[in-house]
């Protein structure tokens, strides 16, 4: 399985210097495409699979949520389906906006600042991306070219909420 590495990007609009990851077209037509093909069917069924992973190699984390603190991580759980769906809504809208990447690095930076105050240590968001990858390619059975793609996008999103955390 491809998983996330710490790409060494930096960003746009705050003035922060550093590597840039950059999305290639072949990247974007790799992305949506398969993204196109993730949404085909039930999105909230098929990423309750993300977060399934996501405890099941961290299983501490649970207490950052306030559905699995409150009862079981399962696709009865509406607060758990309702969660996904809404991270899910940011995978979405980051694939939607990557011909203005930086509008989804602004998007990323808030989620950041967001989940500091919620008090999430930043190193999950690298284990989230792991996770989204595992959902997606649980799914598609993603190629490689198409799961490098993905971890550059998902790169992206978690240089800028990293860089929103350390600013709140």
């Amino acid at each position: 399985m491809t998983t996330i590495c710490n790409m060494g990007c930096g960003s746009s609009q705050n003035g922060t210097t550093g590597s840039e990851t950059m999305l290639t077209k072949q990247d974007e037509e790799l992305i949506r495409t398969s993204w196109a093909e993730f949404k085909n069917g039930d999105v909230v069924m098929d990423g309750l699979h993300m977060y399934y992973r996501f405890f099941e190699t961290n299983p501490e984390a649970k207490e950052f949520f306030g559905f699995a603190k409150e009862g079981e991580v399962n696709a009865e759980n509406n607060k758990f389906r309702a969660h996904v769906k809404n991270v899910f809504d940011i995978v979405g809208g980051a694939v939607d906006g990557m011909d203005n990447i930086t509008e989804v690095k602004e998007i990323c930076y808030d989620l950041g600042v967001r989940h500091k105050a919620y008090g999430v240590p930043s190193k999950y968001f690298k284990v989230v991306g792991n996770s989204l990858i595992y959902a997606l390619d649980r799914k598609l059975h993603l190629d490689s070219n198409t799961k490098k793609a993905w971890v550059r996008l998902y790169s992206i999103i978690e240089s800028e909420a990293k860089r929103g955390m350390a600013a709140a």
